[in-house]
């Protein structure tokens, strides 16, 4: 937070409407009352080798290429070129399972055409997610333009999704599907509701940020990852007696990148001892990390070994009621563990059935 003020008493940020700050610093347009902020800036993630390699490596399959032309094609933007950043706030209720349905996410870039780019949006999302959307009704806000619709779900009819989109500028535009969460977010931009800038709560968890991180979270830990961590953890013998692993209460992490990449994370306990359960079980925890996100990925999934390498350099600590996570790794190292990532290859030999194997 001391950061962006420093950088805005430089731009002479007294100057500049709320939207313009906005444009510039996103999460701005939150309000004070978010469980958890994740930021993410994609402009500086776009030269990086293992972005580069993840999209080429998704849409070098040829379904999912056609699928991404359509999509560019009906909506008129493209999101890896013309989304700069992106702002996530998330209330609790958080909902696995629909982890966008209590969330307000707010991108900057470029979205001149906001009526094709709903238009488009509707007929790609209809054909796959929704059950007859009606069209979107264009309305206001502050006088800022929005677009709101509903309809049933096409995996359970009794759901009804509802979508919301608002475009302050054409360089702001603002997603969720939450009417009310509209509502806030918008109110903090026309300055009618006080925003995460006014929370004292707030200001102290941003200072345990670093602000120019490529990737940053900072706020409450959500219960329900908590739970299913802990439901996971049952499920595999060798790690059924690490119940700390749910200790995790609030989060301040970031990933950094110059001459290396830095991720740093700051689990905040409800005291010492948890702290320091937290720390011991994740040490134990670390050598079955691999098999874990190994079961996770599909085709083109990373080796063991890889991950295995990767995880060497993790640093895991506690002090008073935090435990602290941090990696490592230099540019050529993790160059190499992302060519593994993203190279085609049969799946990782944990994964795959023996010869005496049946489905």
């Amino acid at each position: 937070a001391l950061l962006c003020l420093v950088c805005c008493a430089s731009m002479g940020c007294g100057k500049m409407s709320m939207v313009e700050k906005i444009e510039q610093t996103p999460y701005l347009a939150l309000s004070g009352s978010e469980s958890l902020v994740l930021n993410v800036n994609l402009s500086r993630m776009r030269p990086l080798s293992i972005f580069t390699r993840t999209r080429d490596a998704l849409l070098g399959k040829r379904d999912q290429s056609a699928e991404w032309d359509e999509m560019i094609a009906e909506t008129g933007l493209n999101p890896i070129a013309d989304i700069d950043r992106i702002s996530i706030g998330l209330r609790e209720p958080f909902d696995l399972e629909d982890p966008l349905g209590n969330a307000v996410l707010i991108f900057t870039g470029r979205f001149s055409n906001s009526r094709k780019f709903v238009d488009g949006f509707l007929r790609y999302a209809g054909e796959r997610y929704l059950r007859d959307p009606p069209p979107f009704t264009r309305s206001s806000l502050y006088d800022i333009p929005t677009y709101s619709t509903q309809a049933a779900s096409l995996r359970d009819p009794a759901e009804t999704i509802e979508l919301n989109f608002a475009f302050p500028s054409p360089s702001l535009m603002i997603f969720t599907r939450s009417h009310q969460r509209l509502v806030d977010c918008l109110g903090v931009i026309a300055g009618e509701f006080e925003g995460i800038q006014a929370s004292e709560d707030w200001q102290d968890r941003l200072e345990r940020i670093e602000m120019a991180s490529i990737l940053w979270a900072a706020g409450q830990f959500p219960g329900s990852i908590n739970a299913s961590v802990l439901d996971r953890v049952k499920t595999e013998p060798e790690l059924k007696d690490l119940f700390n692993l749910g200790n995790t209460r609030a989060i301040y992490a970031g990933i950094e990148i110059g001459n290396e990449y830095f991720f740093h994370a700051d689990l905040e306990c409800s005291g010492f001892e948890s702290a320091d359960g937290l720390a011991k079980d994740l040490e134990t925890a670390r050598a079955f990390i691999p098999k874990l996100l190994a079961g996770i990925f599909s085709e083109g999934s990373p080796r063991i070994a890889p991950l295995e390498s990767l995880l060497e350099n993790l640093v895991i600590t506690s002090h008073l009621e935090t435990t602290s996570v941090i990696l490592r790794v230099t540019k050529r190292d993790f160059d190499e563990f992302a060519r593994d990532v993203t190279s085609p290859r049969a799946k990782s030999p944990a994964l795959s059935p023996s010869p005496g194997d049946s489905g």
